[in-house]
């Protein structure tokens, strides 16, 4: 029994840490990528992104590039990393996200790309990092259901620093669920008695009834004449 119970407890060890270790976040040297950090076979977030990094990106695995930073952001040069992505062959997108005055429509906007069928695995990057971590902590309230603690958790592992942003995650999903459609609920079929609810037989018509008799007697009538013969 002993021997038992301490295989049962090695092999739920085994399968927690195997399950941590599936959702762990890595830190990764890329050249001309700024705190590269990935969650494993997911998602990664970054910062600054120089557009000789784009092939190093579309070599470590990734579907797509979503770039949330302004045009007029200071080093942010879109147009070159758009053509390098379309050199490499990879997804790329501009969200535009102004983390001092986030935007509702922008996480929006952001959610329906990375929820796009073949956008994921994903890099997602802004200056720092800072941007990109809370719109992926958007996805993972309001996509995957995850609760605050967690996705707050996981999204500071990967680069969110703002309590601005955090607070703008959380009211995201709070803005969301208000404005979904409500669930329509199936109501179980109600079954009436037979009593009382069959339409009335239908009568015979006032001229059968008034011949039946007269009717019957020719009919016998006829009967006896062809017994007779």
């Amino acid at each position: 029994m002993v021997l038992r119970l301490s295989l049962i407890l090695v092999a739920m060890t085994l399968f927690g840490s195997r399950s941590a270790g599936a959702q762990q976040v890595t830190k990764q040297d890329v050249p001309g990528a700024l705190n590269f950090t990935r969650l494993e076979t997911t998602v990664a977030c970054g910062g600054a992104t120089k557009p000789e990094a784009v092939p190093e990106i579309k070599k470590l695995g990734f579907a797509s590039i979503i770039n949330l930073r302004l045009p007029t952001e200071a080093g942010a040069d879109v147009d070159a990393e758009a053509a390098a992505a379309k050199t490499a062959d990879i997804r790329f997108y501009n969200i535009p996200f102004n983390g001092q005055q986030p935007d509702p429509a922008v996480a929006d906007k952001f959610l329906d790309t990375i929820t796009a069928p073949g956008n994921e695995p994903a890099y997602i990057h802004c200056a720092a990092g800072n941007r990109a971590a809370a719109m992926w902590m958007i996805k993972r309230l309001v996509v995957d259901h995850w609760d605050a603690d967690r996705a707050t958790q996981e999204a500071k592992a990967l680069g969110m620093t703002s309590p601005v942003l955090q607070k703008f995650a959380v009211d995201t999903r709070s803005r969301t669920s208000d404005s979904s459609p409500p669930r329509r609920t199936r109501r179980t079929p109600r079954f009436e008695p037979l009593i009382g609810v069959l339409p009335p037989r239908p009568q015979c018509p006032q001229w059968w009834r008034g011949s039946t008799s007269v009717a019957t007697d020719d009919s016998r009538q006829l009967l006896h004449t062809a017994f007779d013969r």
